[in-house]
């Protein structure tokens, strides 16, 4: 089902003639909260995390996030680093109150900023989005160009 939907976003994006690197980042400072999936067993999941969006596209967002703990999931795969776990997320888009929720593959996973502040900056590939869900963030791209 995952492949199809990714199938059906990648042909409704070329529609647009736009390209993976072509998509255009907007900065945002939104709360977002998140939860790690395992995808080998669904049932696993981490507790939550709270988190600040940094930027938005189309087909994803880098979230900003002060601490990870271990608490039986890693952010990026599971414990044989052989399946890739994945965040189940839902975050508000500025002057919106319906809530975007999603599925998203970590892309990136970096330090940000110094050692000390343990800060951590996460770039996802949104996996499972809503068409209404794509349409807002679409909506809140273009009128914020």
């Amino acid at each position: 089902m995952k492949k199809i939907f990714q199938y059906l976003l990648d042909d409704w994006l070329k529609s647009f003639h736009l390209e993976k690197r072509d998509f255009k980042r907007k900065k945002i400072s939104q709360k977002v909260v998140f939860i790690i999936v395992s995808r080998k067993s669904p049932e696993k999941t981490s507790l939550q995390y709270d988190a600040v969006a940094y930027d938005i596209s189309i087909r994803g967002m880098s979230i900003l996030v002060d601490h990870l703990r271990y608490d039986g999931l890693h952010i990026w795969k599971d414990d044989s680093f052989m399946e890739p776990n994945y965040l189940r997320l839902a975050f508000y888009l500025p002057g919106e109150d319906k809530p975007i929720e999603a599925e998203a593959e970590v892309v990136n996973f970096s330090l940000a900023g110094p050692q000390a502040l343990k800060r951590y900056k996460i770039g996802v590939k949104f996996t499972d989005i809503s068409p209404e869900s794509l349409a807002q963030i679409g909506k809140f791209l273009e009128l914020n160009k």
